[in-house]
């Protein structure tokens, strides 16, 4: 019978384990990579090392919602598990590593099983600037951004817009004699989606309540998320969520997405801005009630994983015992200035 004590190799969580033979081995190429690793451990600490490689991705802490790594390869800082299997060893014996034959004869089962781990880099895994686990940001793991660049034809009203030839182009004897021509710009555009993966139910009816809020309003600040995008030029348009079963008992996730729309057709111009002819150039507009075409308000607290003002409160204690006492301490988040 093997003495544990005697392993000299532990996982982060402290389970012993040794490598079998011929373990591990992996293969590299330009981006992507993968490996395997194959332990012998005790069946009574299987489920245990299933829970470190696999764990809740989202949890609330202290500071708001936490987003835990899955198991990293020992030695690699971008190698994660993507895969837990295990077998009896040695052969020859049933294994019970859920310990449901608890009344068993003593040496029914194996008391260790071989665990081969499958490792591989993974996109939503190591997603900080610098690539480094230890450096903590749960703001960037919270969320991805995705873009698209495009543009959209936009046609110049004729009525009251008449043309004039450049100085530099027009001759001593040839003036546009119809000045009133159509003509037409593109409008620089950028479709964002915001990828929110495995969330629980709380934090996705959370995220609800903060995009009907925001649906319909643009920036009041620029965004930094959106790399540095100018007031009033971003509109948030809606959000899509799917839920999915877990392994987990009664464990269910949820994958959120949010999507917005950058328009500006010159610097100082965004979406409440239309073109008039008349005054020749972008103007910003209201409507009959003086109010302003989209809302302006923040739209920093879609990309907030902490507590914000008149969130919603966790149905569940252990989700958090004090939610009110985390609030975020800012005036105004949810300010309309139009």
């Amino acid at each position: 019978m093997e003495d544990v004590s005697d392993w000299r190799l532990s996982t982060d969580e402290g389970i012993p384990y040794r490598l079998f033979e011929d373990s591990p081995d992996g293969s590299f190429s330009e981006e992507n990579a993968d490996a395997t690793e194959v332990y012998i451990m005790q069946a009574s600490r299987l489920e245990d090392f299933i829970s470190e490689s696999f764990p809740d991705p989202a949890v609330v802490s202290g500071e708001g919602w936490r987003f835990q790594k899955k198991r990293k390869m020992p030695g690699s800082n971008l190698l994660y598990t993507s895969k837990v299997s295990y077998d009896t060893f040695p052969k020859g014996k049933p294994t019970d590593p859920w310990e449901i034959d608890e009344d068993a004869p003593s040496g029914t089962y194996t008391e260790f099983v071989k665990v081969t781990i499958n490792y591989a880099t993974d996109k939503d895994q190591g997603n900080k600037e610098n690539n480094d686990p230890d450096n903590e940001d749960s703001e960037a793991d919270f969320f991805q951004v995705s873009a698209q660049a495009s543009g959209e034809f936009f046609t110049l009203p004729t009525e009251g817009c008449k043309w004039q030839i450049s100085k530099n182009d027009r001759s001593k004897d040839k003036d546009m004699k119809d000045p009133v021509v159509p003509n037409s710009i593109i409008i620089p555009e950028i479709e964002y989606t915001v990828t929110y993966p495995s969330l629980t139910p709380w934090m996705a009816k959370v995220l609800v309540h903060r995009y009907r809020l925001c649906m319909g309003a643009v920036n009041k600040r620029p965004l930094a998320v959106f790399q540095n995008a100018p007031a009033e030029t971003v509109l948030c348009m809606g959000f899509s969520y799917t839920y999915k079963n877990t392994w987990r008992k009664g464990d269910v996730k949820i994958d959120f997405e949010g999507r917005f729309w950058e328009k500006s057709p010159e610097p100082g111009v965004g979406h409440n801005h239309k073109y008039s002819a008349e005054l020749k150039g972008w103007f910003r507009v209201r409507k009959p009630n003086e109010k302003l075409i989209h809302r302006i308000g923040s739209l920093v607290p879609l990309f907030f994983s902490g507590p914000v003002p008149n969130d919603p409160k966790p149905g569940r204690e252990e989700d958090h015992f004090d939610w009110d006492a985390l609030g975020l301490d800012t005036d105004e988040i949810w300010g309309d200035t139009g």
